[in-house]
């Protein structure tokens, strides 16, 4: 007969008792919704026509399983991996969006601040309402990326990037897929016109006056004015590894990594 079990030896029963205000992301996307008007929250979740491609990136991501191995895994798992150049603790990272400033007063550099403390990696946008500076101020030693556009002069894609490069960025991320804006129908729907000085950190001059030539280039100018190879030659030029964002071909993947992508 099995041995019986003594209370004394039981092991302690589960328990799910917390102070801490969130414990999974269900709670601090709820929180986050209360505190953002519907349009501007309707800008923040969505996305370009009829967002298919969301539930498609959703639905492929749900796809990958965890396999873990229980009884012969002796020590923590190493998450950590080298991605252009630097060390990340675990192997992802948050995204930019633009005009942060919508959402919370002090913008990316309260995200900034947040992934100092986990040693989470991040990528800054260009279009942030503080500027890169300030950003990189908050984020420590935390490893960081910074986002551009493939537009604007040779003399102004190089200021921005070297002003990056010099605040410890450690690559740069070029969006690729955003000379035009997007078809965002929830937007369009919600007659939303945002406030696009939220996103104008980065083109401001010391006395805090606004660069209108270096905002015109970098940022109203709506069309591609870099091919791959000018692209490449740029980051080059600035020093840093970079990586194209938005690539959806195989053929465009080719392309960038023939002319110096160091990731797609």
């Amino acid at each position: 007969m099995p041995a019986s079990i003594s209370s004394s030896s039981a092991r302690t029963p589960a328990s799910w008792a917390t102070d801490q205000r969130f414990v999974t992301c269900r709670e601090i996307e709820a929180a986050g919704r209360a505190s953002i008007d519907a349009p501007t929250l309707n800008f923040l979740e969505g996305g370009a026509g009829d967002e298919r491609t969301i539930r498609d990136n959703r639905l492929a991501f749900e796809r990958w399983q965890l396999l873990p191995r229980h009884v012969d895994q002796t020590a923590p798992p190493d998450m950590s991996a080298d991605v252009l150049g630097m060390r990340f603790p675990v192997p992802f990272f948050t995204a930019p969006w633009g005009m942060d400033g919508a959402f919370d007063p002090e913008g990316f550099v309260a995200v900034a601040r947040a992934h100092a403390s986990l040693g989470i990696p991040f990528v800054a946008s260009r279009a942030t309402s503080k500027s890169l500076e300030d950003i990189a101020a908050a984020a420590g030693d935390c490893p960081r990326m910074f986002q551009m556009l493939p537009v604007g002069s040779a003399k102004s894609f190089a200021a921005l990037a070297g002003r990056a490069r010099d605040a410890g960025y450690g690559a740069l991320v070029i969006t690729v897929d955003a000379p035009t804006v997007g078809w965002r129908e929830r937007s369009l729907e919600d007659r939303w016109q945002p406030d696009h000085s939220q996103g104008w950190g980065n083109y401001r001059c010391e006395d805090g006056e606004l660069d209108q030539a270096m905002l015109d280039e970098l940022e109203n100018i709506r069309r591609p004015v870099h091919g791959w190879e000018a692209l490449g030659a740029l980051c080059d030029g600035v020093g840093l590894p970079w990586m194209p964002k938005g690539v959806l071909t195989v053929g465009e993947a080719r392309l960038a990594v023939d002319c110096g992508a160091d990731a797609v």
